[in-house]
């Protein structure tokens, strides 16, 4: 992760997570901050501002990504522990998945929220996505849940995610990142 201005988090940053302290390597970036890369990886950050990613931003069960602002980016994969004062604007596809992880925002605008019923949800006005899919993940999916999802999903996303979404038996979670880094999700 290259992002200039980082600085090491204080007590009073971690403060900004409901559970407080204990998140070693938590790096700070004050201000606005805009990413014309992929935030991926091994992520531990606060934004005190708002936060453009002009590619995926993906918080897995090991990292966390806080930002005081609202967070803008074509897709997000929630995994870890995501939390967002502001608005979330995506573009494309939320996914949302991990017994681990607890996301927190108020979603303004996405085309499809995909969010898995063992992860932590406290997210405002989730039906501004175009399409909201709850499932329950790795489980088999209702009837004509497939269908509906390839619909919008690409045929490679479908690929990936159907193991997921309980739409096929042989997904490939490990492929999702890269995936969505190609930014081949959704159908036009």
């Amino acid at each position: 992760m290259n992002i200039p201005d980082l600085q090491p988090a204080s007590a009073d940053d971690e403060a900004f997570f409901p559970d407080g302290p204990g998140r070693p390597g938590l790096l700070v970036h004050d201000g606005d901050l805009h990413l014309s890369q992929h935030l991926t990886g091994q992520v531990q950050l606060l934004v005190r501002g708002s936060l453009h990613v002009e590619g995926t931003v993906a918080v897995d069960d090991a990292n966390v990504l806080g930002v005081e602002g609202d967070l803008r980016c074509p897709h997000l994969i929630c995994g870890g522990e995501l939390l967002i004062d502001g608005a979330v604007h995506v573009e494309g596809l939320i996914l949302g998945y991990n017994p681990g992880g607890r996301s927190t925002f108020d979603l303004a605008a996405a085309r499809v929220f995909l969010k898995g019923s063992n992860h932590d949800w406290e997210v405002t006005a989730a039906e501004r996505a175009e399409l909201l899919v709850e499932f329950d993940d790795f489980c088999p999916a209702p009837e004509g849940r497939a269908d509906v999802l390839g619909n919008v999903l690409t045929s490679d996303a479908l690929e990936v995610l159907g193991d997921l979404l309980g739409i096929a038996d042989d997904g490939d979670e490990e492929a999702i990142e890269a995936l969505m880094k190609a930014g081949q999700v959704l159908r036009g």
